[in-house]
């Protein structure tokens, strides 16, 4: 697969000259770059969003940058931050540097120099990633996407991680509720207690019950000794109920009142147990239809649904296809293979037209196939299942247009040559200037930079 720079870059300073010229200088070497000027929008950025390297001058009008930096590394310990400074002091590169800082690069600089770091704190990172985090990835637990449904996702996760507030997961089966659930619950201040799932369409009523409130000795038949049940299991922790749609009325009942009152009475108890445990949920059917045929109380559901997260389907984030493709690749890797696979773009322009009704798990069964019966480095057309080549499954092959007249162009082709057209003038306008150019075209600045790589512009 061809290696492109996907990492988001965060630049905070207050010069907004400069600001624009790195961005600029940034954005032609691949990176994805955003400005803001003054530390309370950057601390918030950074809680709202994933970024790869910051760039961070030490002086600010509002906020200590050294201040920042600190901050920066409480809430994203792996977020690399580059300071640019204009003191050129040893006292303050080693104490940003003892902060966490990457480097330390003084006022003027060579805009060359900041790219060189910003490589260097790129695969620092690749190299000392935390052994939590390499462990998150092997059980394919880490979020994976920039597209923007994604970010909105993490935006969110970063406002309601820090709170105990219930969250209800909704989506199709297969994009990924449970890596979200357990995206929150690393991220809040329950992540050094317990995170324990369950499955409630996966046990009959009568162990279901038992299982999440526990029972005493002698409580039924087979009861030879005390269990605690899985509310007492997460005490201080988090409690997943995955289908929770698949609940039972007298367990809704239940549940309903551990979530009000916050205790519990284990099966053939008398006394309550009180319990200290932050709530998620998730289904992949609508429960508001589900209230309507008389399957889900409705007072279950407000209690559920005080923030409600909507994973989106793999057809709504195709943009994330070959992110999620890379990550596969490496996870099925055969031990003996040194370099990952390779992926034909023929396979990706198939992917990208597939409409994936089993969504990222159908992504990740469809890759461990490949690994496994392809021969080679390379995964090609040929190695992927017939339904996503057929052209019923969405797939059509790229076939080369004639025209009746050698004067007049294929339509495709006279597009690229407009939309060229006007976007070398709308730069030339604007000395240069993407975001300029942009405005003067009435699109997103991100827009014309994805559009500017298409067309080999710079």
């Amino acid at each position: 697969m061809q290696k492109r720079y996907l990492e988001k870059v965060l630049i905070i300073d207050d010069d907004k000259e400069y600001c624009e010229i790195l961005e600029n200088t940034l954005t032609v070497e691949g990176f994805r770059v955003e400005s803001v000027y003054n530390g309370e929008e950057g601390l918030l950025r950074v809680q709202e969003r994933q970024y790869t390297v910051v760039i961070l001058d030490l002086t600010l009008p509002d906020i200590s940058g050294m201040q920042i930096l600190k901050r920066i590394k409480e809430i994203n310990p792996t977020m690399q931050v580059i300071i640019v400074t204009a003191s050129d002091t040893v006292g303050s590169a080693i104490e940003s540097l003892k902060a966490g800082a990457f480097n330390f690069i003084t006022k003027p600089i060579m805009f060359d120099d900041v790219v060189v770091a910003i490589k260097k704190a790129i695969q620092y990172r690749e190299k000392t990633k935390q052994s939590a985090q390499d462990l998150l990835e092997k059980e394919g637990k880490v979020l994976i996407g920039c597209s923007e449904p994604m970010e909105e996702i993490s935006r969110i996760i970063a406002k309601v991680a820090p709170t105990d507030t219930t969250i209800l997961i909704t989506g199709e089966s297969g994009t990924g509720k449970e890596i979200i659930a357990h995206r929150i619950y690393k991220s809040s201040k329950r992540k050094n207690k317990p995170f324990v799932k369950i499955s409630c369409a996966a046990l009959p009523e009568t162990l279901l019950e038992s299982e999440l409130f526990g029972y005493l000795k002698g409580a039924f038949t087979g009861a030879t000794s005390q269990k605690k049940g899985l509310f007492e299991v997460a005490q201080g922790g988090t409690l997943f109920l995955d289908e929770i749609s698949e609940v039972s009325p007298t367990i809704q009942a239940k549940l309903l009142r551990a979530l009000q009152e916050r205790e519990i009475k284990p099966l053939g108890g008398t006394q309550d147990v009180p319990i200290d445990v932050r709530f998620i949920a998730a289904t992949n059917k609508e429960l508001k239809e589900e209230i309507t045929q008389k399957k889900f109380r409705e007072d279950l559901y407000y209690r559920l649904n005080v923030i409600t997260i909507t994973t989106p389907p793999l057809r709504e984030r195709k943009d994330d296809i070959p992110l999620l493709v890379e990550h596969f690749i490496k996870k099925y890797k055969p031990t003996k293979i040194k370099e990952l696979k390779r992926v034909e773009q023929t396979v990706l322009d198939c992917f990208a037209q597939y409409h994936w009704p089993g969504n990222i798990r159908e992504l990740e069964n469809v890759i461990e196939r490949a690994i496994i019966l392809g021969v080679g480095d390379t995964i090609s057309i040929s190695d992927i299942p017939e339904r996503l080549r057929k052209a019923d499954g969405s797939y059509v092959p790229t076939i080369k247009r004639e025209t009746d007249s050698p004067d007049i162009p294929a339509l495709d082709d006279a597009v690229i040559t407009l939309e060229r057209n006007l976007i070398t003038r709308a730069l030339e306008k604007s000395n240069g200037v993407v975001s300029a150019a942009a405005k003067l075209l009435h699109i997103k600045r991100t827009t014309l930079i994805a559009k500017m790589k298409k067309l080999d512009l710079k």
